[in-house]
């Protein structure tokens, strides 16, 4: 899976860069927010 996930943003990154960058920063914010979550509950 995790494979095919790369394989996928890199398709997305030669064919459209904005797409590929916005993919990129909501899974950050994503992850990013979870931490936060996780941190905050685990308090």
């Amino acid at each position: 899976m995790g494979r095919e996930f790369w394989r996928t943003i890199r398709m997305a990154i030669q064919q459209d860069n904005w797409t590929a960058r916005l993919v990129v920063v909501f899974c950050g914010a994503g992850a990013a927010a979870l931490a936060v979550y996780v941190i905050t509950t685990a308090r």
